[in-house]
């Protein structure tokens, strides 16, 4: 079963991101033949289409808000509007009424669980291995405490259970002391060693640790900066710089290396761009499968009053035209493209750090990619996202790259881990 949103709008769609957990995918139009039996999907879909998703097996949560043109705005203006989920259901005319309710009350009752569980604080499994070894470590402790003042333990199961009398334990108590001695013994060794390795997660000093800047990677995930975009005229593709001053214009003839030295003068971050993705596919023992485009969502520019002055434009409508240029070179021939299917506000560290753990669940999940394989490049995007990144390799395997825009042979690999106190 997979959870599927249907919406065109970034605002929507963000609401739609922070409200249900675990979408999956995020697309602009409808489709039939991407929704299986099962699926969950919303969005705003029209009766006809909505009638359709029921037919094939799945289920539909539609999309409203107070007034009906709001989901077109921005996530911080429909919030006012009231937005909510609401499930839709058709039925055969000859379905009996017992039947719909039966059907909508199980609906609702999963729905309720499946909300319930995703607020309750869920033990991780560290929690119960401290647990189970700090209750080692103590039955260890008094295992041996007892052998050493001459307690014979399990002495009544033995007698009971096994018929052993009083002149059993006499004749062999030296025996059964020792045997108890030394499991009392190892067992408190074990079950200390295993506690003390577990606390490290627990008592930890961060660190910060520069990584081998020529380990082949296996997916990558880079933010678009702003100041630059792509057209396409006469079927040529041109990089229009566009921050400062006049637009200039770079036309792209699908050669990499030539260009790479037209973008140069330029200062631009595509041509760190390209070069990134260019070190891992010609990289010796390249393994380069995926990479994923960040976008940012546009954003208002006020004034010391807090008066909008104007709005900045987002990467994110951008990264379609990206991806069209990024497919031009035969370099890159064997490398997934993909679109992270939520524009990312700018200034929103939560969001870019969720991205970034979504985005290694799903390949984990749909490409068999592991953590450890996967880089993410702060060199694009504001401030923010650098120190997103940093926390999303505090708790996990992948790691943060940066190109120094003085230095253009410095590729610097970082990653946050725990470094083990004396404890």
């Amino acid at each position: 079963m997979a959870k599927i949103a249907i919406v065109a709008y970034p605002g929507a769609r963000k609401w739609l991101y922070k409200h249900v957990v675990g979408i999956e995918a995020f697309y602009d139009s409808f489709q039939a033949d991407r929704i299986q039996p099962g699926d969950e999907v919303y969005g705003m879909l029209s009766v006809s289409q909505a009638a359709e998703v029921i037919e094939l097996g799945a289920h539909y949560y539609h999309l409203s808000t107070a007034q009906e043109s709001a989901v077109q705005l921005e996530y911080n203006q429909l919030l006012a509007h009231q937005p909510k989920l609401k499930a839709f259901y058709i039925s055969p005319n000859y379905e009996g009424v017992v039947n719909q309710v039966c059907k909508k009350t199980v609906a609702q009752l999963n729905r309720f669980w499946q909300n319930l569980w995703h607020k309750q604080s869920v033990m991780r499994a560290a929690d119960f291995k401290i647990a189970f070894f700090a209750l080692m470590t103590a039955s260890g402790i008094g295992i041996f405490a007892d052998a050493l003042t001459g307690v014979e333990l399990f002495k009544n199961q033995l007698t009971y259970w096994f018929g052993k009398d009083k002149q059993w334990f006499a004749d062999n108590f030296t025996t059964y002391w020792l045997i108890e001695l030394t499991l009392g013994f190892v067992l408190f060794i074990w079950a200390s060693w295993s506690l003390r390795m577990q606390a490290r997660s627990w008592i930890p000093l961060r660190d910060v640790k520069r990584q081998d800047s020529e380990k082949a990677y296996q997916g990558l995930v880079l933010t678009l900066s702003s100041g630059y975009h792509f057209i396409e005229k006469n079927n040529q593709w041109y990089f229009v710089k566009q921050k400062y001053g006049e637009p200039i214009e770079v036309p792209l003839s699908g050669n990499l290396q030539q260009d790479i030295e037209a973008l140069m003068p330029l200062k631009v971050q595509w041509e760190l761009i390209l070069r990134i993705i260019r070190s891992q596919t010609s990289h010796p023992n390249s393994v380069l499968q995926r990479v994923m485009l960040l976008g940012t969502q546009d954003c208002s520019i006020k004034n010391i009053e807090g008066v909008v002055e104007r709005i900045a434009p987002g990467t994110y409508p951008q990264i379609k035209n990206a991806l069209s240029v990024l497919s031009m070179y035969p370099e890159f021939a064997a490398v997934t493209f993909e679109s992270y299917p939520v524009p990312i506000p700018p200034n929103d560290i939560e969001a870019y750090y969720n991205a970034y753990l979504k985005i290694a669940k799903i390949w984990d999940s749909q490409a068999d990619l592991p953590e450890e394989g996967i880089l993410i490049d702060i060199t694009g995007g504001k401030s923010v996202n650098s120190v997103a990144a940093a926390l999303a390799t505090l708790h996990n395997k992948m790691q943060f790259h940066y190109i120094d825009t003085n230095n253009l042979n410095d590729s610097l690999v970082y990653c946050m881990e725990y470094r083990q106190q004396n404890i």
